[in-house]
């Protein structure tokens, strides 16, 4: 059986993606989406994915206890809904990334780790 490393662009139709080696984006399952998200598999996609994160946070709480209660990734009209548990980790993901970004640069740098670019 082909182990799958990457996700390539959507109607994608490349030798790997027939032997089950890439996926193409149209084809991805929310399990394939979370794991390219947490840098599982390689990126081939050459789109941007947009990414709607819903915490919940009960009440006498602070923002620190908020909890990721679901994920939506979309690409025009390809749409994934994640797992709670899987979105949970692709959040700690995205936060992780924006925080190694900051502490590598100085306080100018917190609008360029939201948009994903390195410190300057």
């Amino acid at each position: 059986m082909t182990t799958l490393t990457a996700v390539d662009p959507p109607g994608c139709g490349c030798t790997e993606c027939i032997t089950g080696q890439y996926v193409p984006l149209d084809h991805a399952t929310p399990k394939n989406i979370t794991a390219l998200l947490n840098g599982q598999l390689s990126n081939h996609t050459g789109v941007e994915l947009r990414i709607t994160v819903v915490y919940a946070l009960r009440a006498d709480t602070s923002a620190g206890a908020a909890l990721v209660e679901s994920m939506r990734v979309e690409y025009e009209d390809l749409v994934w809904h994640l797992e709670p548990s899987d979105a949970a980790s692709v959040a700690v993901t995205v936060l992780e990334r924006a925080e190694n970004h900051l502490s590598a640069g100085g306080p100018d740098d917190i609008s360029r780790a939201m948009e994903g670019l390195p410190p300057s």
